[in-house]
């Protein structure tokens, strides 16, 4: 009995076991260190969670609530200087990137899907004029669904909206609605 369990766990079986159970809790110390890192240096809000890979640009200009948390690889930059604030208890989800040039301003109880896009500034016709900001506000209780992109024509997605997954949010979204598409069309009345 003792042999077979021997050959069913291997040497070999046995170093993949091990590496994956401390790459495992590496990965979980990190993420804990590195967010109350994050949280007390910056003043963020309680439980901030900042999994691996996720990257925040200019930390200073930051303003997060309670329960925040950027998935892996989600990404926060700027190219000129802007502000980007983040109500409680919302999410980002992997992959995602939120430009705030311009400046954006993300409510409460929101859920960025992975791999989502928001842009606020634009470069015009030519990518080398300086970047022209243009503030951004998503209101409280919206979703935005994976793969969307929300071009700089859009200033604001009002409360209690859903934009859908793989939707281009070219123009404002009115509080309580469903936008989806390519570009993103009304759908219907949320209630």
């Amino acid at each position: 009995m003792l042999n077979k369990f021997i050959k069913l766990f291997s040497r070999f079986n046995f170093c993949h076991l091990i590496f994956f159970i401390l790459k495992g809790l590496y990965v979980t110390v990190f993420k804990k260190i590195r967010s109350k890192y994050y949280q007390y240096s910056y003043g963020y809000g309680k439980n901030f969670s900042l999994s691996p890979g996720a990257r925040l640009a200019a930390p200073k200009s930051l303003n997060i609530g309670n329960n925040v948390s950027f998935e892996n690889y989600a990404k926060a930059y700027y190219e000129d200087l802007g502000v980007l604030t983040i109500g409680n208890n919302s999410r980002i989800g992997r992959y995602s990137i939120l430009d705030f040039t311009g400046g954006l301003t993300i409510g409460a109880r929101v859920v960025v899907s992975e791999s989502v896009k928001c842009y606020t500034h634009s470069h015009g016709h030519n990518p080398n004029n300086p970047p022209k900001g243009i503030h951004k506000i998503i209101g409280d209780d919206v979703w935005i669904g994976s793969n969307a992109i929300i071009t700089e024509n859009c200033t604001e997605i009002g409360s209690n909206s859903i934009v859908a997954a793989g939707s281009v949010v070219t123009k404002n979204i009115p509080s309580g609605c469903l936008y989806a598409g390519n570009p993103a069309k009304f759908i219907k009345t949320i209630r």
